[in-house]
């Protein structure tokens, strides 16, 4: 039963810290693409794309990336936009990274703790 309170935990802060990172792209009429690694593929209404991905408008397209933040970037006709890990929006320090990370070990820690300090002794 501790162990599976302990995945429990873990497996949230893991969901948790990596659903942060997803943005999404919304796309004008024309063409947008949408790089993930395998080289650019048209994109169309809205998706959801990941850090290292690249946003890219046509001649006549435009698209904007929404980080979870709320944050906004627009991707003019022939420009291509890096999705990075943090939204524009946010200092670039890294600080927040550094957050949701702490919060994650500090939340696994702590259920360590008030379980076994329930255990007193006695085998399962």
């Amino acid at each position: 039963m501790r162990l599976g309170i302990l995945a429990a935990v873990a497996a949230t802060g893991i969901l948790l810290s990596s659903a942060a990172h997803a943005a999404t792209v919304t796309t004008s009429a024309q063409k947008v693409y949408v790089n993930s690694g395998g080289g650019y593929h048209v994109v169309k209404g809205t998706v959801t794309v990941k850090p290292g991905d690249t946003v890219m408008a046509g001649p006549n397209g435009s698209a904007a990336i929404t980080w979870p933040d709320g944050c906004k970037s627009t991707v003019a006709p022939g420009a291509v936009v890096p999705v990075t890990d943090v939204s524009p929006c946010q200092a670039t320090t890294g600080l927040d990274e550094f957050a949701v990370g702490a919060l994650v070990v500090g939340a696994g820690v702590t259920a360590a703790v008030l379980i076994s300090n329930n255990d007193n002794g006695a085998s399962p």
